[in-house]
This record gives C-alpha cells, sequence and structure tokens, in this order.
C-alpha cells in the first residue's frame, strides 16, 4: 500500500517529490501479469480469519513469509520470534482489511 501512496503523491505533488523508487509495488495496470494463486488465496483467507491464538496468527503470517521470500537462509524459529513480537505490538486485523480493501480498489496509475 505505502508505494502505491508514494506514487499518487509522486504523480500529484512533483514539486514536493525530487525522486522516487519504488521496491515491491504496482501501478495497477490490468495488462499486468495477477497475482500467483498462492498470494490470492492467502489474502482471502486473511479477509475471513476471525481472532485467533497468537500462535496461530503468527504461523498465519509465516506462511505470507514463506510465499514472498526466498528461502535459502531460512530460519523459521527466529522468524517466528520476529514475528511474534510484531503481532504483539501491533496487531489490528481491521485495519489489515482496510488496506487490502483500499489496494484492491485503487485505480491504476499510467503515468
Amino acid at each position: 500500500m505505502g508505494g502505491i501512496i508514494a506514487q499518487y503523491v509522486a504523480l500529484n505533488y512533483q514539486q514536493r517529490v525530487l525522486s522516487l523508487t519504488c521496491i515491491y509495488s504496482t501501478s495497477g495496470d490490468p495488462g499486468l501479469p495477477p497475482a500467483k494463486k498462492e498470494v490470492l488465496d492467502f489474502f482471502a483467507s486473511s479477509m475471513n480469519s476471525e481472532e485467533q491464538s497468537l500462535e496461530s496468527i503468527v504461523n498465519h503470517k509465516l506462511r505470507l513469509f514463506k510465499i514472498y521470500n526466498h528461502l535459502d537462509y531460512y530460519d523459521e524459529d527466529k522468524i517466528k520470534h520476529q514475528l511474534t513480537i510484531a503481532v504483539n505490538r501491533a496487531h489490528y486485523p481491521a485495519g489489515f482489511k482496510r488496506v487490502l480493501l483500499a489496494m484492491i480498489c485503487a485505480a491504476p496509475i499510467n503515468q
């Protein structure tokens, strides 16, 4: 979501932005290849999940980590520890759902 917002700001407030480098973002152009099924399935399951135990939340986020990251140097215990800290600090499922819906509804940026 941050990349989409950054692109919007850079295009609409050019006098305020010197440069922008987007990594892991999209323009939303309908001609781009679609997301992988496993990514879509993950986000669909995230939208339907109800409040769960800390362990199940961490395991769900671990599943996303495995989808998005290169696993050559993967230390599951370390990643689970970091995810547990993150979930304890700031887990807000309603916010995630709003961000996901905003990303789905965002108009393509083709300038």
